[in-house]
């Protein structure tokens, strides 16, 4: 399992669980852009690793380390997105980028680069 794909899953369970107490399969493939049969598949992988509680055709809710995941990989996100916008990068383009940035950037690169954003603002 690929860490970006891992991630992204994650981030979107916990967006769905946001806005309908949990991440239904077909709700789900739809945001992700893939089909339902993949979803399941890696729905299953996720619960194996502890990530996620799910039941075919129920859908999936993040545990602690999901969710600790997926907040991190949130937070990445929201740092990079304001940094770009902050050096002028236009909306939609600044949060394609942030969204591939936030899978790769350490952890530690993002506390600095909020600490520079905190000297600039």
């Amino acid at each position: 399992m690929r860490k970006s794909t891992v991630e992204q899953y994650l981030k979107t369970i916990y967006s769905l669980e946001m806005e309908a107490g949990m991440a239904r399969t077909k709700i789900l493939a739809e945001r992700l852009g893939v089909k339902p049969p993949s979803v399941s598949e890696f729905c299953r992988k996720l619960r194996g690793k502890g990530y996620i509680s799910w039941e075919p055709y129920q859908g999936a809710r993040l545990t602690d380390t999901g969710r600790e995941i997926a907040n991190r990989v949130q937070e990445k996100y929201e740092v990079i997105w304001s940094f770009l916008l902050s050096l002028g990068v236009e909306y939609d383009e600044a949060r394609e980028q942030a969204c591939s940035m936030e899978h790769e950037i350490s952890d530690e690169s993002v506390k600095k680069l909020k600490a520079l954003i905190r000297k600039v603002d």
